[in-house]
């Protein structure tokens, strides 16, 4: 199943049990997260997005 790069992190082992619920909901505070945190980063450098996820 190809999905894109940004659900690589779903499929770690780790998240293999979660149901598909509560996989989404993780993915919607991971989004939050990724955006506030590329958000403080811009000013400084431009952040390649992800690099220590996935």
């Amino acid at each position: 199943m190809k999905r894109s790069p940004r659900y690589d992190y779903v499929r770690r082992p780790c998240f293999d049990r979660l149901s598909k619920r509560s996989r989404r909901k993780l993915h919607k505070t991971f989004r939050a997260y990724e955006k506030r945190v590329v958000r403080l980063n811009d000013e400084f450098e431009p952040m390649p997005r992800r690099s220590s996820w996935g």
